[in-house]
């Protein structure tokens, strides 16, 4: 290696704050110049004050010019290599997957999947030019286990995952090391929006329990620049490490996907996200009846029998104006949130609360065999 080459060069996105600020610092340290990225480049003022081998160089990754541009830049400032290229920069979108916008879908797989494509195609070639070349791509283990209320984030990171592995392979004959790192939880502000929940969502009546799940992991995750150390001192070290997994419960779901089937992960990540029991098949403008009929939260109907819901229900407010079969429909939405699987028991039992709520007002089967569904509404709603 020639004078000029030292010391070795590491290009970081997302370098604002959180895993891929405490990344450039501990490479810094580690004696490596370091050639950090963000939208805002001022965001990194403080970084390059604090660490005079830090560079500060903005970069828009849902722009591919930007992304141009910075090729540039990094070949002024390294001469024409680079050591590692870490892709750490990403966006998150937290929505249940009824609710996505999908303009918010092709944005975040632009910025996470094919801006990472596009860095990768333009920075071999300075990558080539160094003594051991390394790839570092920051994934998450929710390319494995389905972290709920965050199915496109989940999805990119699948994405991003076969991407590095099938990279991996070409690139081996030109000696190009390509690292996964598949992070689990860490303190970042990559929740700080939180989840998106649409006041036509169907979870808009559990709202508070989706927003502690998803607020949960990021509050009890490892602390960005330990995960830092940790992960740096791999990508350095003399073994070459395909894949790395850190950050709170990265191991143990490593094994939970590694020895267990998909349908265990299901049971799993469902009951550790509390959402288990809420078998939500009950249309919001039902649901919030319910919740006028003295059931706060979905979380209570739990404890509670398909007949003392219904009676409930029709006692307080009656049945809705609506046809005898849409009113069967929504008395099955009722049958324990969706628990019961079989259609014919499914519909002697709404037959049966049809029966109960018709008898409460004094009115007989034999006395509304020949009438109609609308007809039927009406009586149920004493305005008949």
């Amino acid at each position: 290696m020639t004078a000029s080459y030292q010391p070795p060069f590491a290009l970081v996105t997302g370098c604002n704050s959180g895993i891929g600020e405490q990344l450039a610092i501990t490479l810094a340290k580690n004696n490596y110049t370091v050639l950090a990225t963000a939208r805002r480049v001022e965001s990194l003022d403080n970084l390059t004050r604090q660490h005079a081998n830090i560079i500060a160089l903005p970069l828009e990754l849902g722009d591919s010019t930007s992304i141009e541009r910075l090729r540039d830049s990094v070949i002024k400032y390294t001469k024409g290599r680079l050591d590692i290229l870490i892709n750490n920069a990403g966006m998150h979108y937290a929505a249940p997957a009824t609710d996505i916008d999908v303009n918010q879908v092709t944005k975040l797989f632009s910025v996470n999947v094919v801006a990472v494509m596009h860095m990768c195609q333009l920075f071999i070639p300075l990558l080539q030019k160094a003594p051991r070349p390394r790839i570092v791509q920051i994934g998450s283990v929710t390319r494995d286990v389905p972290v709920v209320c965050q199915s496109v984030y989940n999805a990119s990171k699948a994405a991003l995952s076969q991407y590095t592995k099938t990279l991996r392979v070409e690139l081996r004959p030109l000696s190009i090391e390509v690292i996964e790192v598949v992070t689990g939880y860490v303190r970042s502000n990559i929740l700080r929006d939180g989840v998106l929940i649409s006041d036509d969502s169907l979870y808009r009546p559990i709202k508070s329990t989706v927003e502690s799940v998803k607020n949960g992991g990021n509050k009890n995750g490892m602390l960005a620049d330990e995960y830092a150390r940790v992960v740096v001192r791999q990508i350095l070290g003399n073994k070459y490490k395909r894949e790395i997994w850190e950050g709170h419960r990265a191991r143990i779901l490593r094994l939970m996907v590694t020895f267990f089937p998909p349908w265990i992960h299901d049971v799993i990540m469902a009951t550790a996200q509390a959402l288990l029991q809420q078998k939500l098949t009950i249309t919001p403008k039902t649901a919030s009846l319910l919740i006028q009929a003295g059931y706060s939260d979905y979380r209570e109907l739990k404890y509670a029998t398909p007949n003392s819901i219904v009676e409930q229900f029709t006692s307080k407010f009656g049945i809705p104006k609506t046809s005898a079969s849409a009113f069967r429909r929504a008395c099955r939405r009722l049958v324990f949130l969706g628990t019961q699987d079989d259609p014919e028991e499914q519909d002697k039992i709404c037959a049966d609360w049809t029966n109960k709520a018709l008898a409460a007002r004094g009115i007989w089967r034999a006395d509304f065999d020949d009438l109609t569904g609308e007809q039927i509404a009406e009586l149920l709603m004493g305005t008949a």
